[in-house]
């Protein structure tokens, strides 16, 4: 048993560089979805409206689709840097929008606007640090590192609604907000000794954009596999988001919680 567990958390054992970013990974949504819900909670107690709850969730959501401009973008730039800046651009924002909420000025614009500025730092940073994985670590241990930031990943969808509640319980969600932008500062601070991987493996600079973005599109449609993969995440996404402000503009009715699911 202890040798099985020692082979499943192989990768954060060999690589100090890749425990750094598992930290950093782990700070960082954490932070985005202790804000997700406590804007989510602001946006329904100032409008009373489930409509436009789902429209806030909706404009979160959607940068997700901009995926592969995401992925272009975190080839071009240098991806640590990325990693630091989007964490200190969403502490800005989140920032802003705890002084909107403390001193009542806020308006649902300003909650959607800001849940779709900390949704469009997710576009270019998910591919970024799923490449500087590769750079991390040698081929055969690229799945097992790949799992292991899955698993984190998936772990603060549960963790950061968690605590976002429980502060709520105690706090006003202006000051949750500005509890939760220390993860956002461990996060910056974790991906700091990675700024040596920049020197490895400098952006690419070469190249028009458009055929890049391109050639990546030729070669996921081209390979059946990859091309129903991307195809269901897009379906998903969609059929999410539509579905949820569907179902929100309809009201009250019955068995509405087994229609969300």
């Amino acid at each position: 048993a202890t040798n099985a567990f020692a082979r499943t958390i192989g990768a954060f054992r060999r690589y100090p560089e890749f425990r750094f970013l598992l930290a950093s990974d782990l700070s960082f949504f954490t932070g985005v979805w202790m804000q997700i819900l406590v804007l989510g909670w602001v946006t329904y107690e100032l409008t009373n409206s489930e409509f436009l709850l789902a429209l806030f969730s909706a404009a979160r959501l959607s940068p997700m689709l901009l995926g592969p401009i995401g992925g272009l973008l975190a080839d071009r730039i240098d991806r640590i840097q990325l990693l630091i800046w989007s964490q200190v651009f969403v502490f800005g924002t989140s920032i802003l929008l705890a002084y909107l909420i403390l001193s009542g000025q806020h308006q649902f614009w300003h909650l959607a606007v800001g849940g779709f500025l900390i949704g469009i730092t997710q576009s270019p940073v998910q591919p970024a640090r799923t490449t500087l994985i590769m750079d991390m670590v040698v081929r055969e241990d690229v799945p097992n590192a790949v799992a292991l930031n899955t698993i984190a990943l998936s772990v603060t969808r549960v963790i950061g609604p968690a605590l976002g509640g429980a502060l709520l319980a105690f706090y006003s969600p202006a000051l949750t907000l500005l509890f939760s932008n220390l993860w956002y500062v461990i996060g910056a601070l974790t991906a700091l000794p990675l700024r040596s991987l920049s020197a490895k493996r400098p952006p690419s600079t070469g190249g028009s954009p458009i055929r890049d973005l391109a050639e990546g599109f030729r070669i996921v449609l081209g390979d059946s596999r990859m091309r129903t993969v991307l195809l269901i995440r897009l379906a998903a996404n969609v059929c999410a988001i539509l579905g949820a402000l569907f179902i929100a503009s309809r009201g009250d009715f019955a068995w509405k919680g087994a229609a969300y699911i």
